[in-house]
This record gives C-alpha cells, structure tokens and sequence, in this order.
C-alpha cells in the first residue's frame, strides 16, 4: 500500500514538473465544487478509489498537455453517493459561465475508468474527471484541473 502510494505520488510529480508555463496575465479563479462536495481524498475513499484517482489525475494531465501549456492546480473533492455525470457538467458549465467555451477534442469517455470535460477561456482552463464507475456504494470523486499562476 505505501509502495503503491509512493509509485503514484512520484508519478504525479514526473507529470507536474513536465507541465510548461501558462500564457500571459492571470488565470480567473478557480469555479467552485458542486454541493455538497468534500474537498480532498485522505479520508473515506477506499485504497482503490485513491489509487483510480491517482491514474485518472496522471492520464487528464497527459490529454491535457497535448493542447494547453501549465501549470495547473489540481483538486479533489469527494461528491454525495448519486451525484450524476450530467449535474456535474451543468454545474462547472454554469458555474464558468460566459466567455468559457467546451474544448470538443476531449470526448467525456476518452479517458480509461473516468469520464472528463475541458471548458477553456484563451488560454486558461478548467477541466473536470469524475470517478463513478466504481462500486455503488462508494463515494464519487471528481478531480478538477484549473490554469494556475505563472
């Protein structure tokens, strides 16, 4: 378990420094999560669900990186058990609001064990993953990828 830990966490720090600057001036902050989301992953998920997040973070940053420079920020938020793929994508959509338009190249089942949508505004960010497809009683995790400060 710890070794598995240490192998993602120096997966997703090969995959950070690999990240480029942004573009000019300040990204927007970051949308807010959906109700009722907790933030982080250290407690009530299982050692699957942190190591599915693990992965699905390492390859949205690899599809990412294929058509947007960095850095990002990343964040995790646990969501209440039923939270659906479509209520996430009406709530980033509304909470971005005008200006943000979806990146079409980033089909929302391109990415192994999680669905993903990218919106961008110029040359900053905001990308979403969520993992449901896991056990139904277990509690779905959305990750969220923004455009972060040179």
């Amino acid at each position: 378990m710890i070794a598995t830990r240490i192998r993602v966490s120096v997966l997703l720090l090969t995959a950070l420094l690999g990240m480029g600057a942004c573009g000019q001036g300040d990204p927007p902050p970051p949308p807010p999560p959906p109700p009722g989301a907790i933030h982080g992953i250290t407690e009530g998920v299982t050692p699957e669900q942190d190591t599915a997040a693990s992965y699905a973070f390492v390859d949205l940053a690899r599809r990412v990186r294929e058509h947007f420079d960095g850095p990002w920020d990343a964040d995790y938020y646990r969501l209440p058990v039923g939270t659906t793929w479509d209520s996430v994508v009406a709530h980033y959509a509304g909470a971005l609001g005008e200006g943000w338009t979806e990146d079409t190249r980033y089909a929302p089942d391109a990415g192994p064990g999680y669905r993903s949508k990218l919106w961008h505004d110029g040359d900053f960010l905001t990308a979403v993953a969520l993992l449901d497809d896991l056990p139904p009683s277990t509690t779905p995790i959305i990750i969220v990828l923004v455009s972060e400060e040179d």
